[in-house]
């Protein structure tokens, strides 16, 4: 070997192993999921979860389903759509976005009342006079939104208290309306309401139609971080996450 063809050689041979190198400390790139705002505390343990097992960090996205399935048929580079109702699973999926093979049923989502200082505790009170301010997510967009307004309308108070309502863009932002005062209670997720003083009131499911919640890949139907995230969801740590937000199933769900 002559000595400019040894210098060459050389010269690949740290070339392709700082190439290599660099590789192998490259960053994963984020799982990306779009989530409904009653998840904010189970997915984020969730993700905390797998980002340790799995090395790839997890990039989620919390927001009213309707919303969330807009963007994502709109090209939104979300890996994962997990969304309060079957109706915006099922959007995402008919228009491409999302591989309906991989769609599933992971929660139940339940209506709950909460008042700051705990003394609201049936929502026919919702129509008393001493309750100013009520605050909801928008129906026309948010799933808990709609079971609010169709639990107000089966209790009978609806008319009465249509005046009072203040919509907000997302249930997660309806609590945090209430509780910093600019509502006097709010109908919620069950799943966000924090527990000890003051907790809040389930309402019963007689008043409303639970939420059966859906989840599907999106993007890259190949991604196995994706499905394994859902394997996590599925698993019995998954289940016991949800169930402890109160988004469990008294039995694990099946395949939609």
């Amino acid at each position: 070997m002559n000595r400019t063809f040894q210098r060459l050689f050389c010269a690949s041979v740290l070339v392709a192993l700082a190439l290599n190198a660099c590789h192998r400390g490259e960053k994963k790139a984020p799982l990306r999921i779009a989530a409904a705002s009653d998840l904010t505390g189970a997915f984020g343990e969730l993700a905390r979860e797998y980002e340790s097992t799995s090395g790839r960090p997890v990039n989620a996205v919390f927001g009213s389903s309707s919303e969330l399935a807009a963007q994502i048929e709109n090209g939104a580079p979300y890996d994962l759509f997990a969304a309060a109702d079957a109706a915006s699973v099922d959007r995402a999926v008919n228009r491409g976005a999302c591989d309906g093979a991989t769609r599933a049923l992971y929660a139940r989502g339940r209506l709950a009342l909460w008042s700051r200082d705990g003394g609201i505790k049936t929502i026919d009170q919702l129509a008393g006079i001493q309750v100013k301010k009520i605050a909801l997510a928008n129906p026309a967009h948010a799933p808990y939104g709609r079971i609010a307004k169709e639990a107000l309308e089966r209790t009978g108070i609806w008319q009465q208290v249509s005046a009072k309502i203040v919509f907000a863009g997302n249930v997660r932002q309806a609590l945090q309306v209430a509780q910093s005062g600019n509502a006097d209670a709010a109908l919620v997720a069950l799943a966000l309401v924090p527990r000890g003083e003051p907790d809040g009131v389930a309402i019963p499911e007689s008043l409303y139609t639970p939420l059966d919640q859906m989840v599907v890949a999106c993007g890259d139907k190949k991604d196995s971080d994706a499905l394994g995230f859902l394997e996590l969801l599925a698993s019995n740590r998954g289940r016991d996450v949800l169930k402890r937000y109160r988004l469990g199933f008294d039995e694990p769900p099946g395949q939609q």
